[in-house]
């Protein structure tokens, strides 16, 4: 009777130095992991926000002095002649009176807004224009994510400056000015953002195995004009990674910002911003996906490229929403809405100017109700 109680204790013990060891082991694969994540996004670029805004004033909008071409009602090219100094007088008084009306920002506890910042930043010397501005919303409440494409060519104002398209506000002050001159602008309150320029967003997708994507064939030639520039800019060979096939594609990194960054086609900017949205879409259902350990390659390779203010508890927090967030209804918008906005020739440049009252009520609506 004794031996089989010894017996038993040290079968317990065995069973009780197996499982000890096993939860020591997947304790220091997890607290690996753990440290291996968080030194990755140790190495991001966060940017506490400052009570002041550091302004480049020595920017100066770039002139356009070819015709500006629009679309007419029955899908036909038309050059746009200039706005005549009363009405660009009218729009600009809209604009202003939009900013100083008192209105408050919009905001709820549930929802969090994050601005997307794709930027065109050829070298230090500036921050670069804003070639991408989406806005991501999580409504915890209604259980969505809404996708909002602000279009670059949305005539805004800049406090203490004068109005410009909206890409500007980041030439001038980077991701921080942007964030106010939306929030003056369109009247919601938006939380954070994460800038990433071109680079980085070519990094993301190729340590990602690519994203698949349905193209057209005046896409493909579209695409690998870009593609062809980007090459030329590099230094490389002219066709390095062009564009060899249309339909059902997976894009490299480069062929999806040359997919992106098309504006010639038909619909042009509108088209564009649908497009950025279908590749963040992708990209998102790639990551949906992948492993931790890729997942912590992107942190690593791209950290140099990414610039963002989110604080480290909300930015863990936020982390551990992820997965609720991926099984939310996702909604892809833009504004400029359809039926809200008048195309104008304003300076050699192709303003979009919203009707001011209609976007921000159906953009509120959209975000909160």
């Amino acid at each position: 009777m004794e031996n089989d109680s010894r017996k038993k204790y040290k079968i317990r013990r065995k069973v009780a130095g197996i499982l000890l060891g096993t939860c020591m082991f997947f304790a220091f694969i997890l607290g690996g992991c753990y440290m291996v994540f968080m030194h990755a996004v140790g190495k991001l670029n966060y940017v506490p926000d400052s009570d002041e805004i550091q302004m480049n004033l020595d920017y100066v909008e770039e002139k356009n002095y070819d015709p500006v071409m629009v679309l007419d009602d029955n899908g036909k090219i038309e050059e746009l002649q200039p706005a005549s100094e009363e009405k660009v007088a009218e729009i600009k008084q809209n604009i202003w009176n939009n900013i100083y009306s008192g209105q408050e920002k919009k905001s709820r506890e549930d929802v969090t807004n994050i601005l997307l910042i794709g930027v065109d930043k050829r070298d230090d010397s500036f921050p670069g224009n804003s070639d991408s501005m989406i806005l991501v919303s999580a409504n915890r409440t209604r259980k969505t994510v809404t996708m909002i494409s602000f279009l670059r060519d949305l005539y805004v104002g800049i406090e203490g400056r004068d109005t410009y398209k909206l890409n500007a506000a980041h030439a001038i002050g980077g991701a921080p000015l942007l964030l106010k001159v939306m929030e003056d602008n369109f009247k919601i309150d938006i939380d954070y953002y994460v800038s990433v320029d071109f680079k980085g967003f070519e990094e993301v997708i190729d340590i990602l195995g690519g994203v698949p994507m349905e193209i057209t064939q005046e896409e493909q030639e579209a695409a690998n004009k870009y593609i062809r520039d980007m090459n030329v800019d590099a230094g490389l060979e002219v066709n390095t990674e062009i564009l060899n096939s249309y339909g059902s594609v997976v894009l490299t990194g480069k062929q999806a910002l040359g997919f992106s960054r098309i504006r010639s086609l038909a619909g042009a900017d509108f088209q564009r911003s649908n497009r950025q949205r279908r590749v963040l879409s992708a990209v998102l259902e790639t990551v949906r996906s992948a492993s931790f350990l890729d997942i912590t390659a992107v942190a690593n390779q791209v950290a140099q490229y990414v610039t963002y203010n989110i604080p480290s508890d909300v930015f863990m927090k936020l982390l551990t929403e992820v997965p609720d967030f991926l099984s939310y209804q996702w909604i892809s918008e833009r504004i400029p809405y359809d039926d809200m906005y008048e195309h104008y020739n304003i300076g050699g440049q192709g303003m979009l100017v919203p009707n001011w009252q209609e976007t921000i009520a159906q953009l509120q609506s959209r975000l909160y109700d």
